[in-house]
């Protein structure tokens, strides 16, 4: 399965560098405490990796890099696999009559070739990306640059790049990508099938019980501390959100809350308020789509083929990682 993630990263070209004898030196501010750009980008960093941790280590992205001069435009395809950088595309565009930009040619690049062509931006993963945001880019010295760090609404880094102060028609030090793609070496489409079975019979429980009901969702830590949400659906719309925590495996209970109407949903803590439709949709398309190769995967159903589990948990994770939703009991109420 892939995906398609539209979005901006700073990719850096050998092009785009400023001179030698520019003074790029670092900001002595920062040196004390971070920077609202550093601050973010560290914590984009942080959601790259969960990412990563869902989806794999591998995608492609394409970078347009702009410049000024007679080739305005290069493309730049970076594949990379388990980490690896596998092969670099580099697509050269000039005007044509019409004054179009049209692509004038291609160099692909694999194995020990990847990188010889000095055009095009610098095969580098988006761990790298990282790397250079953080240490180089957002570290330059404020008074003689411009810097810009944002994110998308996956908070993945978006832009991350400085611009030389009192300098005319000097470019940003970065690129945009205009494309990213996840690529999935497998899906567990078995589970997958039994999901899309379960909703079936979901849909038909409804037929005959109606719309409203009560279900308790359980989570419950390593340690022994955990916790209870327990929402309440009446014709189709959660009306109450009920929460417990409790410290230890006795069951004292050291927190709770209990919502209403437009209340509902206001507490941070506790699960989504959402009704089992949405919980399938949620597993079907966010759950059940992780890799396998990263993921150990879990559905399963009770006896009437209603869904209990939808969670995965990361293979490189040790301790209370698991994601997704454990239903624990479940009862009809009437409309």
């Amino acid at each position: 399965m892939i995906k398609f993630l539209p979005l901006i990263l700073l990719v850096f070209s050998a092009c785009s560098q400023p001179s030698n004898d520019e003074d790029l030196t670092t900001d002595p501010s920062n040196s004390k405490k971070d920077s609202a750009e550093l601050v973010n980008a560290k914590s984009s960093q942080a959601s790259w990796n969960i990412l990563k941790e869902r989806n794999g280590n591998s995608y492609k992205y394409t970078v347009q890099t702009f410049y000024f001069g007679p080739s305005p435009k290069i493309s730049t395809t970076i594949t990379v696999k388990d980490g690896v950088i596998v092969q670099r595309d580099v697509s050269k565009y000039n005007y044509n009559s019409s004054n179009q930009l049209v692509v004038s040619s291609t160099i692909t690049e694999i194995g020990t070739n990847i990188g010889k062509n000095q055009e095009g931006a610098k095969a580098l993963t988006i761990d790298q990306l990282y790397q250079t945001c953080i240490s180089e880019i957002l570290t330059v010295d404020k008074v003689k640059n411009t810097i810009t760090f944002n994110t998308d609404s996956n908070k993945m880094i978006k832009d991350c790049y400085y611009t030389l102060k009192d300098v005319a028609d000097y470019p940003n030090i970065g690129s945009e990508i205009s494309e990213f793609t996840w690529i999935k070496n497998s899906v567990d489409s078995e589970n997958i099938t039994k999901a899309k079975s379960s909703l079936e019979s979901w849909k038909d429980l409804k037929k005959n019980n109606g719309n409203s009901y009560m279900y308790t969702v359980h989570f419950r830590s390593w340690v022994g501390s955990g916790s209870k949400t327990t929402l309440t659906i009446q014709n189709g719309v959660v009306t109450k959100r009920e929460y417990e925590e409790y410290k230890d495996r006795s069951g004292t209970i050291v927190s709770s809350y209990s919502e209403t109407g437009n209340q509902v949903g206001k507490n941070q803590f506790g699960a989504d308020a959402l009704t089992i439709d949405q919980l399938y949709d949620t597993c079907i398309s966010s759950i059940l789509t992780v890799n396998p190769d990263h993921n150990y995967i879990s559905f399963s159903t009770d006896n009437s083929k209603m869904m209990r589990t939808c969670s995965y948990f990361p293979k490189n994770c040790a301790d209370d990682c698991s994601v997704g939703v454990n239903i624990s009991d479940f009862v009809w109420l009437k409309d």
